[in-house]
């Protein structure tokens, strides 16, 4: 029994929720820089915030997909 046809598709989900965490931890370093290093940042950069769990459950549900090959 060939177990990589099983977790072929998975590969595929977890690829999609890494791009996914990488691009938000990406766009919540930049909101940070903006916010503390620009002389005076914009309004939205102070509104536009993550929910402070949601990073650790796309990076723990990446991890988990990656190790179930």
């Amino acid at each position: 029994m060939d177990t990589r046809e099983n977790h072929s598709e998975w590969d595929g989900v977890a690829a999609i929720v890494a791009a996914i965490w990488l691009i938000l931890v990406s766009a919540q370093a930049v909101i940070h820089l903006i916010r503390y290093q620009v002389p005076s940042p914009p309004e939205w950069a102070w509104r536009l915030d993550f929910p402070p769990g949601y990073f650790p459950l796309l990076a723990g549900t990446a991890v988990v997909l990656l190790l179930r090959r």
